[in-house]
């Protein structure tokens, strides 16, 4: 790598100096520039030096503290990677502060270090997900009250009974990366508008100009982990048989032959947009959650959950789907707009005590608890965790109406 000029090392500087995360933050633009000066002069400062120089304190008459000097050390190199990871996110060079000292590094960030480092990032996501379902499967093994039959076969015969496989949808988004061959840098993105293979291919067909593939990583939101880590351990005593499939690796066509449980966000839906607009009671998540009864028999209900009540806590909608398949296969769905909101619908799904609580609500509100249903919730949360949870809407479906007939190419029709 070619080494760095006196004119990069001056444009880098003044980059800094004019950036929100220095410019105007008290004695830092003077201790930054200190520290350079020092750099082009081949000399390393001493914390004497910096509180004579730059805080104007007689270091022979001990009128200066050290810790203090070094507490604003590392608040400068804290500025540094507030920078770095905003305004300058996109810079070649980075200068640095490396601890142990007072003297500054200028650094080239070449577009390989970029991708290692997206790369890691992917990767330890996925780590911490396995680790997730690890200690999800062993709380399940340690939770020794049963689900009650009665409550179970309620909400879930369709599938303990049936000879169709499970298949538990994860809700993640489709990610690709563009390459920039003049900056030579790389850039992940996650664009709600392209759902899958399909959207993505037409992208490319659209745009030739551009470098684009498909991401090599996953990327899973929490409401897919805070699913995961509820219904895991729910299959484990039930003794469901399942698989695990990404949202972005299916087509309309694995529809016809399995259950299908999905757990996610909304914005991560895809396709089953498309069947839940077909849906008796047609659901749209555009600027808040919109239910529109088919059959005319009631109003349709607009709800947009407040997402800062106060300086702590939040409020998420969560929905319950239950509704028929085309080939006498059910369709599960369990998503909200906030990993709280999921959680706090697949513990409805799956605890002993959520379950019931779901039973006991469609029964208030339905007068039974049918085959198939909508169940809206409003969910109160505090940081990633719910503690509250109330029924806003209710809704039995029909189940002798399939939501799509399979037709030569697969796909609602």
């Amino acid at each position: 790598m070619k080494n760095i000029s006196g004119v990069e090392k001056t444009e880098v500087i003044h980059r800094l100096a004019n950036s929100k995360a220095i410019e105007g933050a008290g004695i830092y633009p003077r201790l930054l520039e200190y520290l350079v000066k020092s750099h082009g002069l081949k000399k390393r400062p001493k914390a004497c030096d910096i509180a004579m120089d730059v805080f104007g304190k007689d270091p022979s008459a001990k009128d200066y503290d050290e810790a203090v000097i070094r507490v604003y050390v590392r608040n400068l190199r804290q500025k540094l990677d507030q920078y770095y990871t905003r305004e300058g996110k996109r810079d070649k060079i980075h200068l640095s502060i490396p601890k142990g000292g007072y003297g500054v590094e200028f650094v080239r960030i070449s577009w390989k270090t970029r991708i290692i480092a997206k790369y890691f990032m992917r990767a330890l996501s996925t780590i911490v997900l396995i680790i997730v379902l690890i200690i999800g499967i062993l709380i399940g093994q340690r939770i020794e009250k049963p689900v009650d039959a009665g409550v179970l076969n309620v909400i879930w015969h369709s599938m303990v009974k049936s000879d169709l496989p499970l298949l538990m949808v994860l809700g993640n988004p489709f990610v690709y990366v563009e390459r920039d061959t003049i900056l030579e840098r790389s850039r992940w993105i996650k664009d709600f508008k392209v759902l899958g293979k399909k959207e993505f291919n037409q992208l490319k067909a659209d745009y030739p100009g551009r470098d684009l593939k498909v991401s090599e990583w996953p990327y899973y939101t929490d409401n897919v982990i805070f699913g995961l880590v509820e219904f895991l351990p729910f299959f484990e005593k039930t003794g469901l048989t399942f698989s695990i499939e990404e949202r972005t690796d299916l087509t309309l066509e694995d529809l016809e032959r399995q259950h299908i449980l999905f757990v996610g966000g909304q914005h991560t839906l895809g396709f089953f947009k498309e069947l839940l607009a077909k849906a008796p009671v047609s659901i749209d998540f555009e600027d808040g959650l919109t239910l529109f009864p088919q059959d005319g028999r009631r109003d349709s209900l607009h709800y947009k959950p407040d997402n800062r009540l106060d300086a702590t806590s939040f409020e998420d909608v969560c929905l319950i789907l239950k509704i028929p398949g085309p080939r006498q296969n059910v369709l599960m769905f369990v998503t909200s707009y906030h990993g709280t909101g999921t959680r706090a619908g697949s513990r409805l799904m799956t605890d002993a005590a959520g379950l019931a609580c779901l039973k006991k609500d469609l029964q208030l509100t339905l007068g039974h608890v049918p085959d198939y249903f909508i169940a809206v919730f409003t969910v109160l949360g505090l940081g990633d965790l719910d503690y509250r949870s109330e029924l806003l809407y209710a809704e039995a479906i029909d189940g002798t109406v399939p939501l799509w007939t399979p037709v030569p190419g697969g796909g609602p029709y």
